[in-house]
């Protein structure tokens, strides 16, 4: 009688073998297509709801590059609630296939302290944003800054929607 734990590893490397071979295949078939339609591919969201993924590929050079963002400069107000009350930042990025390259930040606190941990945020925000791909981006605490990156990020979702490519 075979052991059932060796059983199941034995059926899972099997299907794990038969999963690289099916790319294999796949990748062999589109070798070569790359002027055709981007695929789409369907999930269903939290409700149910079919949602839509169209994935757009450009080519450069000998590479292909995948991007799920336009490239350019786009601009969004963020808020956030410090102890003072309501906050807001506005923040400016630049989008090149999905990195970003370049980004501004401009504090709009009127109270003391909140001016105080905007500054701190904008002498230290830049090595954490530039050169990083916008999908993954989200701030935590920045040069001791813990809410001004809540400001940032709800701006930079904001930029998100905007540049996505739907």
């Amino acid at each position: 009688m075979e052991n059932t734990s060796n059983s199941n590893t034995k059926s899972i490397i099997g299907f794990l073998i038969f999963l690289g071979l099916a790319a294999g295949a796949v990748a062999l078939a589109l070798n070569g297509k790359k002027d055709e339609l981007p695929p789409v591919t369907q999930d269903e969201n939290s409700t149910g709801a079919a949602t839509t993924t169209i994935t757009t590929t450009t080519t450069t050079g000998t590479s292909t590059a995948v991007t799920a963002f336009k490239n350019g400069t786009y601009s969004a107000t963020g808020t956030y609630t410090s102890p003072a009350g309501k906050e807001q930042v506005n923040v400016s990025v630049v989008i090149e296939n999905d990195i970003v390259t370049d980004a501004t930040f401009k504090g709009l606190a009127e109270n003391a302290i909140s001016i105080k941990m905007q500054e701190q945020f904008a002498a230290g925000y830049r090595t954490q944003v530039i050169g990083k791909n916008i999908s993954s981006l989200t701030l935590t605490k920045v040069s001791g800054s813990s809410l001004t990156p809540i400001g940032f990020n709800d701006a930079l979702g904001k930029i998100k929607d905007d540049a996505q490519r739907i």
